[in-house]
């Protein structure tokens, strides 16, 4: 298990509720808590740069302490 901050918490929300473009549309029911969880459940920690990894729409998005969202 590794720490997460509120700001990356915040930011992986965001992720999760970002509106998806018609090619990339979410299954009937999969913005459910269950959904996020699993959501939750694919990011990992990069020890490299201090950040979280998510893979999100065939991409890796980092995630670092203050928020702050890149690919």
């Amino acid at each position: 298990m590794y720490h997460t901050s509120r700001k990356q918490r915040e930011a992986l929300r965001d992720l999760y509720h970002r509106k998806q473009t018609p090619s990339h549309t979410w299954p009937a029911g999969a913005k459910t808590w269950r959904g996020y969880r699993k959501f939750r459940a694919t990011v990992r920690p990069d020890h490299l740069c201090d950040c979280l990894m998510v893979p999100w729409l065939g991409m890796w998005i980092g995630i670092e302490r203050d928020g702050y969202t890149h690919s």
